[in-house]
């Protein structure tokens, strides 16, 4: 983890004191660590977002496990939304988006296949 840098909080507070005269420096200070610290949660949550955009679904996506390639794609109609999950040619399985729940599924399901249904139902919609 990055560690803040005290001299941007230390002018900072500076810059505070010079405008408010009325404060402590010391409430100047405390007031550039608060300012300091929502800029880092700031930024924590824009990057979060970002990584969120990255792992979005698209039509057809392939997923990769081990090696075993996944293909998904999404059906939408008749109130129901599902995303079926594919290994070549045999279906093993669909995601209920709506539940976030797995149906159809054989049942036995090799590793790859588990870890597969383990990452669609973490893909952001």
């Amino acid at each position: 983890m990055k560690k803040y840098n005290l001299s941007k909080i230390m002018k900072r507070a500076w810059v505070l004191k010079r405008c408010n005269s009325y404060y402590s420096f010391g409430k100047c200070l405390h007031i550039a660590w608060v300012e300091a610290k929502q800029a880092r949660a700031k930024a924590e949550q824009e990057a979060a977002a970002e990584a969120q955009k990255e792992t979005a679904f698209r039509q057809g996506m392939e997923i990769t496990v081990g090696y075993s390639t996944f293909t998904l794609r999404r059906w939408q109609s008749y109130g129901k939304d599902r995303i079926y999950i594919n290994h070549g040619m045999s279906n093993i399985g669909y995601l209920d988006v709506k539940s976030g729940n797995i149906f159809g599924a054989p049942r036995k399901l090799s590793a790859e296949a588990v870890k597969a249904h383990e990452i669609v139902r973490s893909l952001a919609f």
